[in-house]
């Protein structure tokens, strides 16, 4: 008897806990879900010194999962077949904002 109420109770501990975890991460990913961003293109030119990488930390924002994803669709806008890229070169670069332009 004693064992079932100790079980029963860890079991409903245990529960608890976890649709506290749940509510919580629900919560949070409609709050960010509220805010809508869109995507826009613009046009950058490359100056002394700039690489993918850099152009990638400096213009890509949190709607991609890492900074190789943005510079892959960088890449795929500029048909380009590697990293490498020159200063005075133009590069189609896409960027999202919050606000409908």
């Amino acid at each position: 008897m004693e064992r079932s109420v100790l079980v029963f109770g860890a079991a409903l501990i245990v529960f608890f806990l976890a649709a506290f975890l749940i509510s919580d991460r629900i919560e949070a990913s409609s709050m960010t879900s509220d805010q809508q961003s869109y995507k826009y293109y613009t046009s950058i030119q490359v100056k002394q010194g700039e690489s993918l990488w850099s152009i990638a930390g400096h213009y890509m924002s949190s709607d991609y999962s890492d900074r190789d994803a943005y510079m892959e669709e960088v890449r795929d806008l500029n048909h380009l077949d590697s990293d490498d890229i020159h200063a005075g070169e133009y590069l189609l670069i896409p960027y999202y904002s919050s606000e409908y332009l």
